[in-house]
């Protein structure tokens, strides 16, 4: 029912993950594109009184159901909706899939600087850890930043 109610509203392009207007709606002319960016990157519009991510309303428009899950940008880039870029996922399987956080001084995913002692580094100043199934998992210290993340591309490969 609202799949049929979002393709009469919309027309949405899975070659480039565009929503347009059917419709006139005000000065809004129909094949004008429609919604915006919210302030974390994705693209949200308007449809049967709520605001949904257009990722969610492309899934919706090319399967007919609702995601049950989180729809996941493969390619990482919150505002690509092209469908072949968009797949669904638990929320976990959704959080293992991100990157470095941006306050990260490593910019590698589970490895961090190790804290200075007595004023000064330890020889092994890299610390590398993997989150599975919510627990933490201390995988080692090394020399090297890239000692440490490749013991944590190798914990992730396993699925430790």
């Amino acid at each position: 029912m609202e799949a049929k109610l979002l393709r009469q509203t919309y027309y949405y392009d899975p070659l480039t993950g565009v929503f347009t207007r059917k419709k006139k709606w005000g000065s809004k002319l129909p094949g004008s594109p429609v919604g915006g960016l919210s302030q974390y990157g994705y693209v949200q519009l308007a449809f049967n009184g709520r605001t949904h991510t257009a990722q969610r309303l492309a899934w919706l428009y090319v399967y007919g159901v609702w995601p049950v899950g989180d729809v996941d940008h493969i390619n990482r880039n919150r505002a690509d909706n092209r469908i072949v870029n968009l797949r669904e996922l638990s929320r976990v399987d959704n959080l293992a899939n991100s990157g470095a956080r941006k306050r990260s001084q490593s910019g590698v995913k589970g490895v961090s600087l190790r804290p200075l002692r007595n004023g000064r580094r330890p020889k092994k100043a890299w610390r590398a850890d993997i989150m599975v199934n919510g627990n933490r998992t201390f995988l080692g210290n090394f020399y090297t930043i890239e000692d440490a993340a490749k013991a944590r591309n190798l914990a992730e490969q396993k699925g430790t």
